[in-house]
């Protein structure tokens, strides 16, 4: 299964992590070092939190709002990318009455199909790729889950892989309360900070219901066929 990264203390990300490790539906494993998935990095976060790293390209799939509020400075031969995926999804955006899970990422599905699929494009061909939101959870999440389809990973381990979040959800919310203004009953019980296995599951189902399946969703949706074929070869071969 996927690596977690030692994320003991609140000076680096808590839902970090390595997607090295996933059984391929063919046989075989996905590799380490290419792909990371985590939380928001802050400003003063300890920069060795990973075994490969500084990660080569960032994926940040925040807000504007959300990256003015908490920056981080990277290396300079890290290449940042700012895609902002869905502004609904901020933490900060739907805690008065909040939507079920499920009901987002499928909101996500339908409003910016387009912008998940953009993903591989942006990742870099050599040295490993971050893809992170502020809880690692939501935009994160989906985003994962059709990249891990694509390349070919089990149904059951992307969404264990997409449960093993609720694990690092104490950590994650002190660094959020720490860095983003946000109401006192947001907490590890909060709605936002659920990580239900039926509203990832929701998505695979959809996606793979595609005519030609996730490959089919992908460049239906503009999706660059040169960038997924170098991704997968980096993760799944």
């Amino acid at each position: 299964m996927s690596s977690p990264i030692d994320a003991t203390t609140d000076d680096r990300p808590a839902n970090l992590r390595d997607l090295g490790g996933l059984p391929l539906i063919g046989g075989g494993f996905t590799r380490t070092g290419i792909l990371l998935r985590s939380d928001a990095p802050y400003a003063g976060d300890t920069q060795s939190i990973a075994p490969v790293w500084p990660p080569r390209t960032v994926v940040d799939l925040r807000s504007e709002v959300e990256t003015t509020i908490s920056p981080r400075t990277w290396p300079a031969d890290t290449r940042v990318i700012h895609h902002p995926l869905f502004t609904a999804a901020r933490v900060d955006g739907h805690l008065a009455k909040p939507p079920t899970m499920t009901d987002m990422y499928q909101e996500m599905l339908d409003l910016v199909p387009e912008r998940i699929a953009a993903v591989p494009g942006l990742i870099s061909t050599d040295g490993p790729a971050l893809v992170h939101c502020t809880v690692g959870k939501d935009r994160t999440g989906v985003v994962i889950a059709i990249l891990l389809m694509l390349s070919g990973v089990d149904r059951d381990a992307i969404v264990t892989d997409y449960r093993r979040t609720e694990a690092s959800l104490p950590g994650i919310v002190r660094r959020i309360r720490a860095h983003i203004n946000v109401p006192d009953d947001f907490d590890a019980d909060h709605p936002m900070a659920q990580a239900p296995a039926e509203a990832i599951e929701a998505v695979i189902d959809r996606v793979d219901s595609e005519r030609g399946g996730a490959k089919g969703w992908f460049l239906r949706n503009g999706g660059d066929p040169t960038a997924l074929e170098t991704l997968v070869g980096r993760l799944a071969n």
